[in-house]
């Protein structure tokens, strides 16, 4: 697998942006959108049995995050994260013109999919989704929101701490060790930045009927953070489009899990019948 690392601009700012490529040549290739604090980096391990399979990735830190420019944490309004991923499939597109497209979400970047794929309609093959911001699993209080709306007229970059700790994500100490260690990674939430990715959630929730793409949706049942209640009224309001997998016991981030085998079996199996 070979990383190569690109300085793109979206929203007039400086974005970091990478691809993952396989030794040969490619057969087709994915569009992945990261979460809320991380950067796309923390996926070298994961791509590289996608490479393996012959595919190739690219992916980039959203503004706010990472390696990118602007505020942690924050959007200036939801146009910019749907703008950032037109940026990486315009990239796509320069880079590997001749492959068949996908689009890969998770957590954050799942509710960012979902609403790309109802709200743009790109030409992909088909899309993975794990872990999608739809319904959190503890919502903020009655008196916090009505203290939040407040404040989104007065100060909508407001930052807090998104509330996410790190025996959340993964069950796998060796993984929460390298997420102490990194540099990079923020708990950082602003007060527009929520609200635009919550009304985002319900616009998923209202308009999922609408998605005509075959789509994997991925969801750990012991998920902390986003609830698979959430995935699993996607799926039953979409089941023609919509397979739903759900793995026991697996925290929010099933790709970091232990037995992180059984979410990337089944990705092989979705992208195969999709190519």
């Amino acid at each position: 697998m070979k990383i190569t690392e690109y300085q793109w601009k979206s929203s007039d700012r400086n974005v970091y942006g990478a691809t993952w490529t396989p030794e040969n040549d490619s057969k087709g290739v994915i569009v992945f959108v990261h979460g809320i604090g991380e950067h796309c980096r923390r996926y070298d391990d994961w791509f590289e049995p996608l490479c393996e399979m012959g595919l190739a990735v690219i992916s980039g830190d959203h503004h706010g995050h990472g390696r990118s420019e602007g505020k942690r944490g924050h959007f200036n309004s939801y146009c910019e994260p749907l703008d950032f991923v037109s940026m990486l499939f315009e990239k796509a597109d320069e880079l590997f013109s001749h492959l068949p497209k996908m689009i890969y979400g998770h957590s954050m970047g799942g509710n960012i999919t979902l609403n790309y794929l109802l709200r743009k309609k790109p030409k992909v093959k088909g899309a993975i989704v794990s872990s999608p911001w739809v319904i959190l699993r503890k919502p903020p209080s009655k008196l916090l929101l009505a203290f939040a709306r407040i404040v989104y007229y007065i100060y909508p970059s407001y930052t807090q701490h998104s509330g996410i700790k790190r025996d959340q994500l993964t069950h796998d100490e060796e993984e929460l060790e390298k997420y102490e260690k990194d540099e990079l990674l923020h708990g950082k939430l602003t007060v527009r930045t929520y609200f635009e990715l919550d009304a985002a959630a319900n616009y998923a929730k209202v308009n999922i009927q609408k998605l005509q793409i075959p789509l994997l949706l991925m969801h750990g049942t012991a998920d902390p953070i986003a609830s698979p209640e959430g995935s699993k009224f996607l799926a039953e309001k979409n089941s023609k489009f919509i397979e739903l997998r759900l793995f026991e016991g697996f925290l929010h981030e099933i790709h970091k899990e232990k037995e992180r085998n059984q979410p990337m079996e089944a990705i092989k199996a979705h992208i195969e019948k999709l190519l």
